[in-house]
């Protein structure tokens, strides 16, 4: 299995798009710093809550990013049961914005960054950025978008 190998986990991005099964072992995609996976098929609360506070315990750095993507559509409420903080939706984006049903702001070691994570209906997305530089940062490392 490739992600048993040692490039496989040494490697530190992964860009996946393909169709993949609800019972897919998450725990080989836990180490990357930059992860994009889409169209996984279902993913549990327990799975996706999992994504974050993983990513939130490894102190990513700045422009450490990840976006899991699925096909039907994920229990929002599920996963912020989940949280380790208080649920608090803090937008970044423009107010006329529905695409994310709830962002979440978690602090990190680093005064200067701080981890944003934005929950779709089907997609979680995070980015480590600088806390001047919310969204801008937040667009440039997940979709190479810049914005004013």
């Amino acid at each position: 299995m490739v992600s048993k190998t040692e490039q496989w986990k040494n490697a530190t991005e992964l860009k996946a798009f393909g169709y993949y099964n609800y019972n897919i072992p998450i725990e080989s995609l836990l180490h990357f710093d930059r992860l994009n996976v889409q169209h996984i098929n279902r993913l549990s609360t327990e799975k996706a809550w999992k994504f974050i506070e993983n990513f939130l315990r490894r102190n990513p750095a700045l422009g450490s990013c990840f976006q899991v993507q699925t096909m039907f559509a994920l229990d929002i409420d599920g996963i912020l049961e989940n949280f380790s903080v208080s649920p608090n939706n803090e937008p970044t984006e423009h107010e006329y914005s529905t695409y994310y049903k709830h962002t979440q702001l978690f602090e990190l070691p680093n005064p200067n960054h701080i981890c944003v994570v934005k929950i779709s209906e089907h997609g979680i997305y995070a980015a480590v950025s600088r806390i001047t530089h919310l969204e801008p940062d937040f667009r440039w490392y997940l979709f190479g978008v810049r914005i004013e």
